[in-house]
């Protein structure tokens, strides 16, 4: 992100909507994600169901023209696994279960594939860090069907990855050490043992 685009996104981490929207954008994949990130939050904080179906529209097109795009690289997987992430939590919140589950799979999948090729990227390692606490967290007794859907979770390496996300160097730094303080709140308890982090204690904790 240039140096706009940046302080876009550091108004949306604070929640700040409307300043964020009069820094004006273009459709270039910075901006596209940016969008969807700042229509996401706002769903997330404010549960105005008026704007869920606008936001739905721009997200599915946002996706498309992200895909569409033919120089891949970690910026642009990054982005697509970000609004696939973010997303869920919002079809979570407002009740669409299965478009929940099928958003996080997705983003469990291109944060995978991107950990692969990407093993450094901080952002990354953010949103797959993310994922690693969420699916480890699930209950032994449901562990079977991570295991259909082929997918897997680690809260040490999800923690660890949080914590390099969270470097003063990285691109993602306050969003990560916002989140990786959350997570260790509710994942770690005095003993060192883990909780059970349902995601819509994670997604409460975004609302102010």
């Amino acid at each position: 992100m240039h140096s706009t685009q940046q302080k876009k996104y550091e108004l949306l981490l604070h929640l700040q909507w409307d300043p964020a929207r009069l820094i004006s954008t273009s459709q270039e994949p910075a901006s596209l994600y940016l969008q969807g990130l700042s229509n996401a939050l706002e769903l997330l904080v404010n549960e105005d169901p008026t704007r869920f179906n606008a936001y739905e529209t721009a997200f599915e097109e946002q996706l498309d023209q992200l895909q569409s795009i033919k120089k891949q690289g970690a910026d642009l997987l990054y982005f697509e696994t970000d609004l696939c992430l973010y997303w869920s939590f919002v079809y979570l919140k407002f009740g669409h279960e299965l478009e929940a589950a099928f958003q996080l799979r997705k983003a469990y999948q291109l944060a995978a594939q991107g950990r692969k090729k990407y093993p450094d990227y901080a952002p990354l390692l953010k949103s797959h860090g993310l994922l690693q606490i969420i699916m480890g967290s699930v209950p032994e007794k449901y562990n079977w069907v991570l295991s259909m859907l082929n997918m897997t979770g680690n809260i040490s390496l999800g923690l660890k990855e949080l914590q390099q996300a969270s470097a003063p160097t990285s691109k993602v730094s306050i969003e990560a050490s916002l989140v990786l303080a959350l997570v260790q709140a509710y994942v770690l308890q005095e003993q060192g043992k883990k909780t059970i982090i349902p995601l819509l204690l994670l997604l409460e904790l975004l609302s102010p």
